[in-house]
């Protein structure tokens, strides 16, 4: 079965931007602007943002899976881990620290080059503009990287962001081609999560929750499904966030919670 993505979150989100009061840079510096510009400007929220899509799913890469099968057999021999036999879930709460460390690079490394990027558009386009004292935005839609979960890539940014990209103080995980399927709820949500990076600016709430409305309107117009009023973020609990995985329907991937909690919040902060 082919996975691809169905929708261009990005032009989606372009919409969703506009709607939200802001605008593309572009329509600020011109088509040619000297210096690598961030995508868009909240003029009057005094944010710039720019959007990232991963589009490759570099778990199954040949390189990435031989680098995993020779780590976890290291670990094994070392007595490190027990043998795992078919297959298993590994998780970096249930390794040893030096373990985890490990395998977390493996899923920083193919991060870093985006965020890299990210972090010198949102910058530059600070500097050109002026606006110096704009907080950072990055609006990363996961459009077909299947390997990173919601857990994983908190975890992922905040090793990332912790010590460097100072320009990138708070991200957004959305996505136009993944739901969330929660037990208990009947319909199903895309993705809108919020991400605080710790010792940096917070975005308003009332920015958030705008601009996930906007996102809800251009999706259900888009997408055709009958998607429930965007509700406010409220914090995600760990169990919640741990619990989301991806699972295949039909010719669409889902966030599945397998956990057997309900919530009433299908768009979070963590």
């Amino acid at each position: 079965m082919r996975r691809c993505s169905v929708f261009d979150s990005e032009k989606l989100f372009d919409q969703c931007v506009r709607a939200a009061g802001g605008q593309r840079v572009q329509e600020i510096v011109g088509s040619s602007p000297n210096f690598d510009n961030a995508d868009y400007l909240f003029q009057s929220n005094n944010v710039v943002a720019e959007f990232k899509s991963l589009q490759k799913d570099f778990l199954t890469a040949p390189d990435v899976q031989m680098k995993m099968h020779q780590m976890f057999n290291r670990w094994v021999d070392d007595g490190q881990i027990a043998p795992q036999y078919g297959e298993a879930i590994i998780r970096t709460d249930q390794l040893p620290i030096d373990c985890a460390r490990q395998l977390i690079a493996v899923f920083k490394d193919p991060l870093e080059q985006p965020l890299k990027k990210a972090n010198k558009q949102i910058s530059k386009t600070k500097q050109h503009l002026p606006c110096l004292d704009a907080v950072g935005l990055l609006i990363l839609s996961n459009d077909g990287n299947y390997a990173l979960d919601p857990e994983m890539t908190a975890h992922v940014l905040y090793h990332s962001l912790k010590e460097k990209y100072s320009s990138i103080e708070h991200v957004l995980l959305v996505s136009a081609n993944v739901v969330t399927n929660i037990p208990g709820i009947a319909a199903e949500s895309f993705p809108f999560i919020s991400i605080g990076i710790p010792k940096r600016r917070k975005l308003p709430e009332a920015f958030l929750s705008k601009l996930g409305s906007c996102w809800i309107d251009i999706l259900r117009t888009a997408t055709g499904r009958n998607l429930s009023a965007f509700s406010r973020l409220l914090p995600a609990q760990r169990a919640d966030v741990q619990a989301m995985r991806f699972i295949q329907l039909n010719d669409r991937v889902l966030y599945s919670r397998r956990a057997e909690r309900h919530g009433s919040s299908r768009h979070l902060r963590v």
